[in-house]
């Protein structure tokens, strides 16, 4: 250590001056003992300073602003009527796309973009089935492979397909605030076709397609959404409701 090397090169010092008169040797020990306080009151200024805990900064942070989310349109009813299909209300329920013909909702649309706190997530499903009657009965189609045969049924109605994949993206898109928009951008977030699908050709989710079908009526409608309606049993079909289209 520091001391300990201090006090030999005292010993030391003190050897070699023996001879000389007492004169010399008490100077010698003055210089030794001033020189020895001296650094030893640097040493612990250096080591108080190396333990001394970090302060908190007192520099005010420019805090990011929230994304402000979609705007709701639902009405209290219709978002208590939804948590009792699901369970809760989804954070980025914008209202009730489509009612079923009991009174019930069919599928909600959704803002493109899920906030939740401080994150906010891509959401590229627009509509989104809720009716849980409608939803097992699509899956059932689905396990008898019903998603091969929508996909070898919509090859030569790609044009069709197209333009409702258009409508589609045109409205959720109109959904998106400019905050939103900034963040996709910012993120390079891309929210492709139906349900987000890269491939716009492909058929992946009849759920998805039957949604979009159920909510926008206009012509020329999904076709694999009405392929999916014209396999539902009769009823089933009985309980959608065209009419009640938002779109």
């Amino acid at each position: 250590s520091s001391c300990k090397r201090i006090i030999l090169l005292i010993i030391m010092s003190i050897r070699s001056l023996l001879a000389l008169d007492m004169k010399c040797v008490l100077l010698v020990l003055t210089a030794s003992t001033c020189l020895a306080l001296v650094i030893n009151q640097v040493t612990k200024s250096n080591y108080s300073f190396r333990r001394q805990p970090l302060r908190k900064s007192t520099c005010r942070v420019a805090r990011r602003r929230p994304v402000r989310s979609c705007s709701r349109e639902s009405t209290s009813e219709d978002e208590a009527k939804v948590k009792e299909q699901l369970g809760y209300v989804p954070r980025n329920m914008v209202k009730v796309a489509a009612w079923t013909s009991d009174g019930w909702p069919a599928a909600i649309e959704a803002s493109p973009l899920r906030h939740d706190g401080k994150t906010a997530i891509p959401f590229p499903t627009l509509y989104w089935l809720t009716d849980q009657r409608l939803s097992a009965s699509i899956s059932g189609i689905e396990r008898n492979g019903g998603v091969q045969e929508a996909s070898e049924f919509v090859r030569d109605k790609l044009s069709i397909l197209l333009a409702a994949q258009e409508r589609y993206q045109r409205r959720r898109n109109e959904l998106l605030t400019e905050d939103d928009a900034a963040l996709l951008r910012l993120r390079g977030w891309e929210l492709q076709g139906i349900a987000g699908i890269r491939n716009v050709e492909k058929v992946k989710c009849l759920h998805a397609h039957f949604a979009h079908f159920l909510c926008d009526q206009t012509k020329p409608v999904n076709p694999i959404g009405a392929w999916t309606y014209n396999r539902l049993p009769p009823e089933i079909q009985a309980l959608c409701d065209l009419s009640s289209s938002s779109s």
